[in-house]
């Protein structure tokens, strides 16, 4: 306050409009504080191919295979299939690294922002590294019998004449 009176400048004034540059700033570069929303969680027979951003809670049913495959660094990377499904069917799991180590038969888990990849025909449930697994306490007593990655998709081309 004391550099703007001996400038002759009003402090109140110029505290008024810093503070408007500033807000003016926060809005234009985008960095307004934003609130976050709770996740939408879904169920295993709504998961469509070549989508993204599911989140699910599912219980593995069984762990199918362990691959462990060798980075050009020389550390190992764990990618373990599983299959995994809620009261609604049952759908392929595919998890790497850190969160391939909790899949383990029995476990719940929760997928946040999910993708789903379609592999010759059938589709399997992803993490890449925008997604998030984490080991949960929300009941899954049944599993349903219907295997969603069971189902053949087969990708079709629109014919342009």
């Amino acid at each position: 306050g004391d550099v703007y009176k001996r400038q002759g400048i009003n402090a109140e004034y110029m505290g008024a409009l810093i503070k408007k540059i500033n807000i003016f700033e926060m809005e234009s570069s985008g960095n307004q504080a934003r609130r976050l929303r709770k996740p939408e969680f879904i169920k295993v027979n709504e998961i469509k191919p070549d989508k993204t951003g599911y989140n699910v809670y599912l219980k593995v049913v069984d762990v199918q295979s362990d691959v462990s495959v060798k980075r050009y660094d020389n550390s190992s990377l764990l990618i373990r299939d599983a299959v995994c499904g809620d009261e609604t069917g049952v759908v392929d799991v595919r998890l790497k690294g850190e969160s391939a180590e909790r899949l383990q038969k029995g476990k719940v888990i929760a997928i946040r922002n999910g993708r789903v990849e379609v592999i010759k025909g059938h589709i399997r449930l992803e993490v890449d590294r925008w997604g998030k697994v984490t080991e949960e306490d929300h009941a899954i007593n049944t599993v349903g019998s219907k295997n969603v990655s069971e189902t053949v998709y087969e990708k079709v081309v629109a014919n342009r004449s």
